[in-house]
């Protein structure tokens, strides 16, 4: 079931995505806050404007390195030295931040299930393209960037 689901996750991930945010609205529809009134109420919205910050600021400065170029060039620089999907890594960041802002316990947690189920079948569609298209250059560059998780060290 979850390999079907992967599949056309893949395949479909707009609507899919869509999908999903209309099921996330519902949830918030129907749930309260785990920890109203209390300091994690707070420190959970708090957390997850930063989150939404952060987010979006990155995927501002992805898209200023990659604006034009995705599909003929491979960017190595910017964002995509720290991170072969700084991209996914942004928009997972941001709707983390969007379901702690929301201050129900399901949500976080159902988004991070999500995104630990389909985010890894996406990328690796998207690298066996590139790795089709751009060949040693793009396995040079599999060897020194991470796939997700950004190396900010040096």
């Amino acid at each position: 079931m979850v390999a079907l689901l992967t599949d056309y996750f893949r395949t479909h991930r707009i609507v899919a995505s869509r999908a999903f945010a209309v099921m996330g609205l519902c949830v918030l529809l129907v749930t309260e806050s785990a920890w109203d009134s209390t300091w994690l109420e707070l420190g959970t919205f708090l957390a997850g404007v930063v989150l939404v910050g952060i987010a979006t600021v990155g995927r501002l400065w992805c898209s200023v390195y990659i604006s034009g170029y995705k599909t003929t060039k491979l960017i190595t620089v910017g964002p995509y030295s720290i991170t072969r999907n700084p991209l996914y890594f942004f928009s997972a960041l941001g709707f983390v931040g969007v379901a702690l802002v929301s201050e129900a316990l399901i949500l976080p947690m159902l988004v991070v299930a999500l995104l630990m189920v389909f985010t890894p079948s996406v990328i690796e569609q998207e690298e066996r393209v590139l790795a089709a298209k751009f060949g040693e250059e793009f396995s040079t560059y599999c060897r020194r960037t991470p796939r997700f998780w950004p190396r900010l060290s040096v």
